[in-house]
């Protein structure tokens, strides 16, 4: 069940602002505050080049640390957070009532282009927004692949050390996708298959850029509304706005921010969140600054694996 574990850097429609603007080219940075252990801060994409291995930096950045903060792992879910996410999924429909036999027809050949097929057919019972969230994470460019992501590479990293690995979040954020309305969903499938070419080709672009540590680059776009939205149709801007930047973004960064305060005084950390997480106004650079911290950039060496 991993199909929510992603952050859609591609739809993220944020308002651009000096404030947060990254500061150097580079994803990782220090976090420090007097009497307390210095942690870090990383910036990760969740899709990755098949057999890409974690940049040098971050290797040795997690061995200076005690522990791994990530968003979510699946392998620390409990039966409880798998039983309710089932719950939340089911649908007394098969997909293929729920979004037209044709059209799912169309969508199950053109993910079986991408690099990991869909896991559910036709028949599958379950509700259009997770049928969704499954098609955001998995329909990659052949040689790319979520298992390659920089979070799966620092979890089983991690797990090779000894190191624990704490979760900000379960099975919860799957609440933010329940009220979705069908037509939207639909109308966001049909924009799909009308661009995946590009969609795809927008993934090999944040891919490259990511590992070549362009930040100011990677935030400019996603800083872009025009830009982001411009697979979907405009009368739906709104909603995916307030969801994606207004939900997925700022609440998420607002509820693991408490989180996080209470965890860096304790021992060294690492802390790994999506990329879009880090900067703007609501990010997380900001918000540890507005509760004391000083947040530094760290130089990373590209292509040092």
């Amino acid at each position: 069940m991993r199909y929510f574990f992603f952050l859609l850097l591609w739809l993220f429609a944020v308002a651009a602002s000096a404030r947060g603007v990254p500061e150097a080219d580079t994803f990782l940075y220090e976090i420090s505050k007097p009497g307390r252990p210095v942690s870090y801060l990383l910036g990760t994409i969740h899709v990755g080049k098949l057999n890409a291995a974690l940049p040098a930096d971050y290797r040795r950045t997690l061995n200076r640390v005690s522990q791994l903060v990530v968003e979510s792992d699946e392998s620390s879910m409990t039966a409880a957070d798998t039983s309710k996410m089932l719950q939340m999924m089911a649908d007394n429909r098969p997909l293929k009532q729920s979004l037209g036999n044709a059209r799912m027809h169309r969508l199950q050949n053109m993910l079986a282009t991408g690099q990991e097929p869909s896991d559910f057919p036709p028949d599958s019972q379950i509700k259009p927004w997770a049928f969704w969230l499954l098609t955001q994470s998995t329909f990659n460019p052949k040689g790319y692949s979520y298992e390659y992501g920089i979070d799966n590479l620092l979890i089983q990293r991690a797990q090779k050390l000894n190191k624990p690995v704490i979760a900000l979040e379960g099975a919860e954020q799957l609440s933010y996708f329940v009220h979705l309305p069908e037509d939207a969903i639909i109308r966001s499938f049909d924009a799909l298959e009308k661009h995946r070419q590009a969609f795809l080709n927008d993934i090999i672009t944040l891919e490259n850029d990511y590992r070549r540590q362009r930040a100011k680059k990677v935030w400019a776009e996603i800083a872009d509304p025009a830009y982001q939205l411009r697979f979907l149709p405009r009368r739906d801007h709104p909603l995916w706005h307030e969801l994606m930047y207004g939900k997925l973004l700022t609440r998420r960064n607002q509820i693991w921010l408490p989180k996080l305060i209470e965890i860096l005084p304790h021992k060294p950390t690492l802390i790994a969140v999506g990329a879009a997480h880090l900067f703007g106004e609501q990010g997380l650079i900001v918000r540890l600054r507005q509760v004391g911290y000083q947040v530094r950039p760290v130089k990373v060496k590209v292509g040092a694996h």
